[in-house]
């Protein structure tokens, strides 16, 4: 199981694959992503390496290629 990170902020966390293809993300490719959906921005963080950033929610619905993973 994929640690969740820690924090109150990631509480309501939810994980997905996500295949990111935009060059201003900082990992592209098939991953598994930690992600809050707000109304305005999702807060993203990658597992294993603890990246983290910030996307518009316009541009998270662009992507096509996600779902949320089921355990």
């Amino acid at each position: 199981m994929t640690p969740r990170p820690s924090g109150a902020r990631w509480a309501n966390a939810k994980l997905f694959h996500v295949y990111l293809k935009n060059p201003a993300f900082p990992v592209c490719g098939l991953h598994l992503v930690w992600a809050v959906v707000g109304h305005k921005h999702v807060r993203c963080c990658l597992p294993i390496q603890w990246d983290k950033w910030r996307m518009g929610r316009a541009t998270w619905d662009d992507i096509t290629d996600k779902k949320e993973f089921v355990r």
